[in-house]
């Protein structure tokens, strides 16, 4: 190994000795988390034989795979606010967002400032 590599090295692992808080995310990190949730949400409703109790969350969850379906076809159009959860599930609550975290805005999240060339 190099002599760079080394320093790096060496670097980081002082680095890492300080952190009291280790993730336990390995190399997919936060991207590769949202991916799984985005498989596994859809059993949060579910018990633990698959099946949905609530015949409402059913009717919505119905309703959201058909529109998942239809914007993959193109059929449906999903811009900004108006998206996949908020046609199935109605508009939120002002000043709020679904599936994003707390302390985000729709401002911020949707009117983000344009590249500059």
């Amino acid at each position: 190994l190099s002599k760079d590599f080394e320093s790096v090295h060496s670097q980081h692992a002082q680095i890492r000795e300080k952190l009291e808080y280790n993730h336990r995310l390995s190399r997919k990190g936060y991207a590769g988390l949202e991916d799984q949730l985005e498989e596994t949400m859809p059993g949060a409703r579910q018990d633990k034989h698959g099946n949905i109790p609530d015949p409402k969350v059913v009717e919505k969850a119905k309703l959201i795979d058909e529109l998942q379906k239809q914007v993959s076809e193109g059929k449906v159009r999903v811009y900004g606010s108006n998206d996949v959860l908020t046609m199935a599930l109605g508009p939120e609550h002002p000043g709020r967002l679904r599936g994003v975290g707390a302390g985000i805005s729709p401002r911020q999240y949707f009117n983000l400032p344009k590249p500059q060339r």
